[in-house]
């Protein structure tokens, strides 16, 4: 049986993600391509994240998530495992600060 892991991790590719080619490459304006696309991308909050459903869903919408915020703490060391690159707050939502 595949771990969520494994289906997350290893069949997905997230909307950042460029062929080493691709990579490589430098415009005209000498901004490669995998920082234009993270600047074309929209941004995403996940509040309430969970697992992270909703980020892999983003994630495959080509939505760029800066932030998520998770209370449970069982869940947020998934969503963690699941997404190691997101900014991951572990507490109640209303204690956040917004600056």
């Amino acid at each position: 049986m595949m771990s969520l892991k494994t289906l997350w991790r290893d069949d997905r590719r997230t909307p950042l993600e460029e062929p080493a080619v691709a990579r490589a490459r430098k415009s005209a304006d000498g901004v490669d391509g995998s920082l234009r696309n993270q600047l074309e991308c929209p941004i995403a909050l996940d509040l309430f994240a969970g697992c992270g459903g909703m980020s892999l869903g983003l994630e495959n919408a080509s939505f760029r998530i800066i932030y998520a915020n998770e209370i449970n703490e069982s869940a947020a060391a998934t969503y963690a495992r699941n997404f190691p690159m997101i900014n991951l707050q572990v507490g109640d939502i209303r204690e956040v600060n917004a600056k």
